[in-house]
């Protein structure tokens, strides 16, 4: 009945430094894949393995100063529990990723960024085609103010590719992890789903 998405990388081509870089390589990556009758789905996954560190490397090094400041800030409210809980459970989630599947991270650089198939309105997942007009219900998209990963303009492409007439946008404080699970969600992006969610549902 209702849809939210939050920092959801729609249109990969507008995110970015990385996304002009995926734009610009999209027709050679297309002509040479024709050409040599190659693809990088043909490759073995193992090779497009991601450990969790490397995940919570990179996750840290979009944003190293708010690495810093977190921690600063830890030390500035050593006597506030409730603050400290919050912080360390997101400190922990950074620490502990998980493993990004080789099958899955290939899928993604072939389907989502480099031939940006979400953007297009349709993409195959599998031997099923997920077609994105065929979505009509209430739909409420959330892009982080700060989010190096994706950007306000990638995100905001959800509302172009679907059928719905009820849908609405909104930017929230923090980055991509910070939209979510920052400081400032819980006041933000859950405060409005929860109001946006009980106007929609059913009051019998």
């Amino acid at each position: 009945r209702n849809l939210i998405t939050v920092a959801s990388p729609v249109d990969m081509h507008q995110s970015g430094l990385t996304g002009k870089f995926l734009s610009v390589v999209y027709k050679p990556a297309q002509s040479i894949s024709s050409m040599l009758n190659v693809s990088l789905l043909d490759m073995p996954a193992k090779m497009f393995h991601v450990p969790g560190w490397v995940s919570s490397v990179a996750f840290k090094l979009t944003n190293p100063i708010g690495s810093v400041i977190n921690s600063y800030e830890k030390f500035l409210n050593l006597w506030d529990r409730e603050y400290l809980e919050e912080s360390l459970t997101m400190s922990k989630w950074f620490d502990d990723m998980v493993d990004y599947p080789g099958e899955t991270i290939k899928d993604m650089a072939v389907h989502m960024m480099i031939n940006n198939r979400i953007a297009s309105g349709a993409m195959r997942i599998g031997q099923a085609k997920a077609q994105f007009n065929k979505i009509a219900c209430s739909i409420l998209a959330f892009a982080g103010e700060s989010d190096n990963i994706v950007s306000v303009k990638a995100a905001h492409k959800i509302l172009d590719i679907v059928s719905s007439t009820d849908k609405e946008f909104c930017i929230a404080p923090g980055g991509h992890a910070g939209v979510f699970a920052g400081a400032s969600a819980p006041a933000h992006t859950w405060a409005l789903s929860a109001d946006w969610l009980v106007e929609r549902s059913d009051k019998r």
